[in-house]
């Protein structure tokens, strides 16, 4: 089995103005083998992503439609599948016994819809599911921000960007500029291993414990750059931050020392 992790490259799309899992259309997957994983959600909101003019004209005609029907959707479609379905093939396609590098580009929004099928709940969502991602924009930075292919055909077709990551990877790593893992990533890996490790042990120590280790991950990748691209490398970091923030604040509400506190 090979020791190197596995490239895998993600690319969703989602109606911007819901959050929530009703606002996730498609989510794609594929990986450096060409192993290909695509779903259609069959509980979105599909008025409202259909009456999106933008949505109408760039995604939804890469679904599934009855025939004589462009503007409804086909459940019967193999593709089209409903929320609890997606999650556990999602989670049976990370379940390779490799650990797992994930990429994606501007793809904090791509993150944060993958996290969504398990309500973004770390001790619910398997193991195995990336909790990071490396931005390819900010990957295209760091090589000295050269040109990168274009993508000639089905834009917004969820597996064909995913296999178009893919394409942008390959072409910046055959630069030969990227360079290796910086401390701040191998920090990230650190910080998520840690948290790993404490899902098993007990709850007081634990809540307390993931708490600290979110801030900890916070503090590490917090920036006053107030750039806002959401792309580059002080964008990415900050959303991070962010996110463990949100976390650390999450295991203190819920850990036994908030509960005994409950007087329900």
């Amino acid at each position: 089995m090979p020791t190197d992790p596995r490239r895998v490259y993600l690319d969703t799309e989602f109606l911007i103005t819901q959050p929530c899992t009703t606002g996730l259309v498609a989510l794609a997957l594929t990986d450096e083998d060409g192993n290909d994983y695509c779903a259609v959600n069959a509980e979105m909101d599909t008025f409202h992503v259909y009456s999106h003019p933008w949505m109408q004209e760039h995604v939804w005609p890469h679904l599934p439609t009855l025939p004589g029907m462009p503007h409804r959707l086909d459940y019967t479609h193999p593709d089209v599948k409903p929320l609890a379905q997606i999650a556990d093939e999602v989670a049976a396609y990370f379940s390779t016994g490799r650990d797992t590098h994930l990429y994606a580009y501007y793809g904090a929004h791509d993150l944060f819809r993958l996290h969504s099928l398990w309500g973004h709940n770390w001790q619910v969502m398997p193991r195995q599911i990336p909790r990071w991602h490396f931005d390819l924009r900010a990957l295209q930075e760091q090589a000295g921000n050269p040109d990168l292919p274009e993508q000639d055909s089905g834009a917004h077709h969820p597996l064909e960007d995913a296999r178009h990551n893919r394409r942008m990877h390959e072409h910046l790593l055959s630069l030969g500029t990227l360079p290796g893992p910086t401390v701040q990533q191998e920090e990230i890996t650190h910080l998520h291993a840690r948290v790993r490790e404490l899902e098993g042990a007990e709850a007081a120590v634990a809540a307390t414990a993931r708490a600290r280790a979110f801030r900890d991950a916070a503090a590490a990748l917090d920036s006053d750059d107030t750039c806002d691209c959401h792309g580059c490398v002080s964008c990415t970091s900050r959303w991070h931050a962010q996110q463990f923030r949100a976390l650390a604040d999450e295991a203190e509400r819920t850990g036994p020392a908030a509960r005994a506190g409950d007087t329900r």
